[in-house]
């Protein structure tokens, strides 16, 4: 696959995010279906490129944005999904030390041999496209951070401030993937879309049985010195 060593920072930081979310459940698995005249088939908002100050280039603006959202998208860090706890930050600090990798081959390679925390969770950065009742919001989710060309519509439920949300507005989180969402659009037809759950926010109670339950990390001791014996005999001069 031939990469922009441009922007390599950040596609660096997607090619080592989690397998494809179809490949996350058994063939045959039935999925979640909803009956509501969705709006698969609207047309993406047409969003204008930035425009961008003459000391920043579009590669730079891409990964600087895209640490941005890496940060905002980890709040809260810790969330429920499924009856487990999950902690983001681990997350985060990859994506964000991947951001800042060289552009070389060598990093592409080293990249390869590491294994992501959390590699069924995602970053999602989009507008919304739809917000409903009981299926949560349809998202138009971009590739790249300045949001302006080819989004793909996927479904994010469980946002705690879905409430407050209009269309078109920008939505910018971590979301674990789940099985694809079926549904009947406007034209009458089943579409079928990417899924994704933001989680629960984790109660304090939550939270303190999350400590409670988690290994210990491993103590690292500084190096000791090393101590000669005393009792050598005296180096002999040679003539």
């Amino acid at each position: 696959m031939r990469i922009n060593i441009g922007i390599f920072p950040l596609v660096a930081a997607f090619l080592i995010q989690g397998h494809h979310v179809m490949a996350q459940y058994p063939p045959g698995q039935r999925l979640p279906f909803e009956s509501n005249l969705l709006p698969s088939s609207a047309t993406p908002p047409v969003i204008p490129a930035p425009s961008l100050p003459s000391t920043q280039t579009l590669s730079q603006f891409r990964v600087n944005t895209f640490k941005e959202f890496v940060r905002q998208a980890s709040q809260p860090q810790y969330r429920s999904v499924d009856a487990q706890m999950c902690d983001l930050k681990p997350l985060a600090d990859f994506l964000l030390w991947v951001a800042d990798l060289p552009a070389t081959p060598e990093t592409t390679a080293f990249l390869k041999t590491k294994t992501r925390p959390l590699p069924n969770w995602s970053i999602l950065y989009g507008r919304v496209a739809e917000i409903t009742d009981r299926s949560g919001i349809l998202l138009w989710k971009y590739e790249q951070p300045e949001m302006s060309l080819t989004p793909t519509l996927v479904r994010l439920r469980s946002y705690p401030q879905q409430s407050a949300l209009v269309d078109g507005k920008v939505v910018v989180v971590f979301a674990k993937n789940e099985v694809p969402f079926s549904y009947i659009d406007s034209q009458h037809n089943k579409s079928t879309v990417n899924s994704y759950d933001f989680g629960q926010p984790a109660t304090k109670q939550q939270f303190n049985l999350y400590l409670q339950r988690r290994p210990a990390r491993a103590v690292r001791l500084p190096p000791q010195p090393v101590r000669l014996p005393t009792n050598l005999p005296p180096v002999q001069s040679t003539p």
